[in-house]
């Protein structure tokens, strides 16, 4: 049992009380205390898509790259045995995919100036000549680092063949004889092909990414809303709760584009272990999630430093705010983690910021009809 009870739901949001005593500071001690005026302070103003610096650009396609490592890097994994087995004439396709999936993935590493993790004979060995060229890889203490536009050509030619290769498969149409092998094929495809067109326009400096939506459950070990937070997750150092609240929301479909929510929930959660780890706390984030209004509400919690409310007022309009003001990661990825939920027809905002208590962020998602 949760230690709520829903009173209200509604467009001032929702009110609970609780069943047993909370202890005081807590993340849901805060909900209970909540003024629910400031939870509709949210503005949704028209946001501008940032034109990026070369550092700007390396971060993101790193958040990319650990999309690609996640959803579609561990899949692989579970994938080749029963490639092997039941559709061999595939098997040397299905290895250069690999093959190509690891290229990206050390690409974001490379320009996020990321330690790289080979022994000296091996080392970079992944790469052609003609991409060494481009890349023009030099290291500063333990660190590697390409040269930016050098890597975007690079990326670009594997993204493509990337790509190429999951439409081949899905025009194929492959079947495996087990389900929870025809599963994560089928989620793989599914979320490479969105990832392969985004990363591509990414690559080509078009941050106009476009938005292409699929239905998912809120709750489920796969192919979820809630897996894609859990697999962020794993992407920072923050330990998560989850809490559903009301009957039948843990079966209820959101529109959702599987990139964009892993990068939405990501910065999310590096935002969070950014700001309690300047309170010396151990990261964590309850998550609760109830339906309002034709939506579903995602609300990250957590006892960070908290904001003011000139800074959350700014980042509900879309202005840069430095990671100074916020004291976290908030600034460009957060912007543009606005757009990102615009795009797919949701709303993301800080619903509520106390200094030193902590902060609330929220997401809200159409239900599928």
């Amino acid at each position: 049992m949760f230690p709520y009870t829903i009173i209200s739901m509604g467009i001032k949001g929702i009110r609970r009380i609780a069943k047993k005593p909370l202890k005081s500071g807590t993340s849901a001690d805060r909900i209970v205390k909540r003024d629910p005026k400031i939870k509709n302070k949210a503005p949704m103003a028209e946001g501008v898509i940032p034109v990026l610096t070369d550092k700007q650009f390396a971060s993101l396609f790193s958040l990319f790259r650990k999309a690609v490592s996640h959803e579609v890097g561990n899949s692989l994994m579970g994938l080749k045995l029963p490639f092997m087995r039941e559709r061999k004439n595939l098997y040397k396709d299905f290895e250069r995919f690999c093959h190509v999936n690891t290229v990206i993935e050390l690409l974001g590493s490379l320009g996020k100036g990321r330690a790289v993790y080979f022994d000296s004979d091996s080392r970079f060995s992944i790469f052609t000549e003609e991409d060494l060229g481009l890349l023009k890889i030099k290291k500063e203490g333990n660190k590697y680092y390409a040269d930016i536009e050098g890597m975007k050509k690079v990326a670009l030619k594997y993204v493509r063949e990337f790509r190429e290769t999951i439409y081949k498969f899905i025009e194929l149409d492959i079947n495996f004889s087990e389900e929870r092998h025809q599963r994560k094929l089928d989620r793989t495809l599914e979320f490479g092909r969105l990832l392969s067109n985004s990363l591509e326009k990414l690559l080509l400096d078009n941050l106009n990414l476009d938005a292409e939506v699929v239905k998912k459950t809120v709750w489920g070990k796969e192919s979820s809303v809630r897996s894609t937070i859990s697999e962020a997750r794993r992407t920072t150092k923050c330990t998560v709760t989850f809490e559903s609240l009301g009957e039948g929301i843990k079966d209820a479909q959101v529109l959702v584009n599987p990139v964009f929510s892993f990068l939405i929930f990501r910065n999310i959660l590096s935002n969070a272990e950014t700001a309690m780890k300047a309170k010396e706390l151990e990261p964590h984030v309850d998550v609760f999630i109830y339906s309002n209004n034709g939506t579903v509400v995602f609300e990250f919690m957590d006892q960070g430093c908290g904001m003011t409310a000139e800074v959350m007022e700014k980042l509900n309009a879309g202005e840069r705010v430095t990671t100074k003001e916020g004291e976290g990661n908030h600034g460009l990825g957060f912007r543009y983690c606005r757009e990102l939920a615009k795009k797919m027809g949701g709303k993301l905002y800080v619903s509520e910021s106390v200094i030193g208590e902590g902060t609330t962020v929220s997401l809200e998602l159409d239900i599928a009809n």
